[in-house]
């Protein structure tokens, strides 16, 4: 968590600074291994879950930006609301997903990874992912002031095929669902878990 985190707040290519961040999101994973019961795989299938509709979501709209922009540098962010709100919107979601605010999956998921710290009594490692997250919070946001709070050095709009589009939609759906119903997601990975031969 630390080692990815640290590095990421140094990137200045986006694609370099979601790249750690999923070292960092890997870290937040593994803290569900020291729980070893259902609760704590319940943790980490639950935050693979979310991950996964996040960062292909982050992904996605960093593709479809790259494509009219040409450039993966931060800066190339600069007033990107103003050419394309709404692809702006769903990176700043995505982001804010990863950063773990609510009412988004990437909340839920580290409520859960902070839990298992709290029930296996490792205090200072669920200090360390309160921590991590703050940290996380400060360079995501570097993203997101780009976009919305600096001009931008032309205003010519975005345009992207109807796949790209349709993919980031989806990742965007997946993000709000497992955010706003959380319960509908925790019964089916705990029903998985039931069916596991290990439990």
């Amino acid at each position: 968590m630390t080692v990815g985190n640290i590095i990421a707040i140094s990137q200045s290519d986006i694609k370099r600074l979601l790249a750690y961040s999923s070292i960092a999101q890997v870290g937040y994973i593994l803290v569900g291994f020291i729980l070893p019961n259902e609760f704590g795989l319940s943790a980490i299938l639950i935050y693979i879950a979310s991950y996964l509709f996040t960062n292909l979501g982050a992904f996605f709209s960093v593709v479809a930006i790259e494509r009219n922009v040409g450039s993966n540098q931060i800066e190339a962010y600069n007033g990107l609301s103003s050419r394309s709100p709404l692809l702006a919107a769903a990176l700043t979601i995505f982001l804010l997903s990863l950063a773990g605010i609510p009412p988004l999956a990437g909340f839920i998921a580290k409520v859960y990874i902070f839990s298992v710290a709290i029930h296996a009594n490792a205090i200072l490692l669920a200090v360390a992912i309160a921590l991590n997250s703050a940290v996380a919070a400060y360079y995501y946001f570097k993203v997101v002031r780009a976009m919305y709070l600096t001009q931008p050095a032309t205003y010519e709009k975005l345009r992207n095929p109807l796949p790209i589009k349709i993919a980031v939609v989806a990742s965007l759906l997946g993000t709000f669902l497992i955010g706003l119903w959380p319960v509908q997601i925790i019964r089916i990975v705990e029903q998985s878990i039931v069916t596991l031969p290990i439990f």
